[in-house]
């Protein structure tokens, strides 16, 4: 194995987007059971789904986010002693982010995901999400070129140009979504997350056996 390093942080890094995939979907139902108590409490009952609610998003908003965002940090800071450019900087990139991840999350958790982070933290942490996609993607396909796998190194080039516009698109939708009348562009931007949690973990799934068999 010639990048021991870069391997073992991008293990954690991939399992670190696994927990973010599952934090996104938790977080539907949260909102959902949340919203459903709101409206049955005021006819004596809902109390059981709001606490549910409270707890789904607590988790999908604060708990899972947050251990995600550290494995990142812990999973890039290993990779940076392979790759220093491009791990480097999206070391950087997360510890910043774990910052505004906490704040965000806090604020979620207290209004049950029934009222979304405030615009400017949203552009914020979508920005963040962005470069560190940008960051890392960019850092995998250093190591593929450094090992000579010219399959790994076009494919990272299209997950890039697909994961950079996939975000670009569900973060416009988030801001405009803050207007209740536009809620249904929130859950576009939700599916379109998903959709790139999924390009993105297959990728770093491929960059995983790749250093493993380096």
């Amino acid at each position: 194995m010639r990048f021991p390093n870069a391997y073992a942080g991008v293990k954690k890094v991939f399992i670190a987007q696994i927990l973010s995939l599952i934090a996104a979907i938790i977080v539907i139902p949260g909102s959902a059971l949340a919203t459903m108590g709101s409206v049955s409490v005021f006819g004596g009952g809902g109390t059981g789904m709001i606490v549910g609610g409270l707890i789904l998003s607590l988790i999908g908003a604060l708990i899972l986010p947050l251990i995600s965002v550290i494995m990142t940090i812990v999973g890039l800071a290993q990779a940076s002693k392979d790759e220093e450019k491009f791990f480097r900087t999206a070391f950087i990139v997360s510890i910043i982010q774990l910052v505004i991840s906490i704040i965000i999350g806090v604020y979620s958790a207290r209004t049950a995901g029934v009222v979304g982070a405030p615009a400017g933290l949203k552009l914020i942490s979508g920005i963040l999400n962005l470069l560190l996609t940008i960051f890392i993607i960019s850092g995998i396909t250093e190591q593929a070129r450094r090992l000579g796998n010219d399959s790994m190194f076009a494919k990272g080039k299209r997950v890039l140009i697909l994961c950079v516009i996939l975000q670009v698109i569900s973060l416009i939708l988030n801001l405009v979504s803050s207007n209740s009348v536009m809620l249904v562009l929130g859950g576009i931007a939700l599916i379109l997350s998903i959709v790139f949690y999924i390009c993105y973990l297959v990728y770093l799934g491929k960059a995983v056996t790749m250093l493993q068999n380096s």
